[in-house]
This record gives C-alpha cells, structure tokens and sequence, in this order.
C-alpha cells in the first residue's frame, strides 16, 4: 500500500478481516523530488479469495477505511475479473476521460452488472503503458493520473505499467 502526504515520516498501517484492525505493519517514507512525503507498507501473509480493511496512518492522522480482497488461488477454478486499459495520459481534447473511464466505465458498470461492491466484482486493474503524458511533471502523476483513479485504486490492486510516455 502507497500513499503520499505533505509531511509526516511514520508510515503505519493497521490492517485486518474485520474493522478491528488486528494487525499493525509499519514501512518506509522517503521524500519524493517535490518535498511531499510517499510512504509503502508491505502486507504480509494474506489468505486467499478474503477480505481485508485496512487504512492508513501518519503521524495521529488516519485515513477513511477501505477494503479489497485478494486474488482466489488458481487451483479453486473460482471467477476472477479483471480490467484493462491503456494510453490514459489526458487528452486536451477530453481531460476528464480517465476519470469518466474509471467510474463510469469500470466502477458504475460493474455495480450496475454485479450489484456488488467493486472489492467484490473487480479482482486486478492493469495499465500497460502511457499513464501519464509527461512522465517527469509531477503535476501530471497527481492531477492526471493518481486522482482520477485514487477512489479504484483505494479498492483494488492496480498494475501500472510504464509507457513510453513514462
């Protein structure tokens, strides 16, 4: 899980199968080129086709709480979705079509479809290449990319891809 703040170095995340959050992982900050913060946990030992909550913590301030689910083990033959999509750097010419893609396309659809929330109905979203026009703006990785997607990517694991854009 990777986050970023203005400030703050603790990176702590509680995490579990309920909201009770029973397990506590802390990980690594490093200041990013711009002066905010980004901050990694990495969760461990995570069972098979479950639900998890997590949020996060810096410093005394939380996060809201989410919840994904991890992938069924490939020998349980259970349904597994996944989404893909590709060239989403903004288009001068349509500059909210990642964020109309992102929750028209993917999140309404499959709530429309499923009736579930998307942690249940959508397993992994992968973007082979070109998510951002200019990949050494940073405003273009905030503005054009991470904030459109941030409410999918809170939810269900995503696979970014570098482009030749990137």
């Amino acid at each position: 899980v990777v986050w970023e703040t203005e400030e703050g170095q603790e990176s702590r995340l509680e995490w579990g199968d309920t909201e009770s959050f029973n397990h506590v992982e802390c990980g690594t900050t490093f200041e990013s080129w711009n002066g905010t913060q980004i901050h990694a946990v990495t969760l461990g030992a995570l069972m098979a086709d479950t639900s998890y909550h997590y949020r996060v913590l810096t410093g005394q301030t939380p996060s809201s709480v989410y919840r994904f689910r991890t992938p069924p083990t490939p020998e349980s033959e259970t349904d597994f979705r996944l989404a893909a999509m590709s060239d989403m750097q903004r288009d001068g010419g349509n500059p909210m079509k990642f964020h109309e893609v992102i929750h028209e396309g993917v999140m309404d659809y499959l709530a429309g479809l499923t009736g579930e929330d998307i942690t249940e109905s959508l397993g992994l979203v992968m973007v082979p290449g070109d998510l951002v026009d200019n990949g050494w703006v940073y405003d273009e990785w905030r503005d054009d990319f991470f904030g459109p997607a941030a409410d999918l990517m809170a939810r269900v694991p995503f696979y970014p891809v570098p482009g030749n854009h990137e």
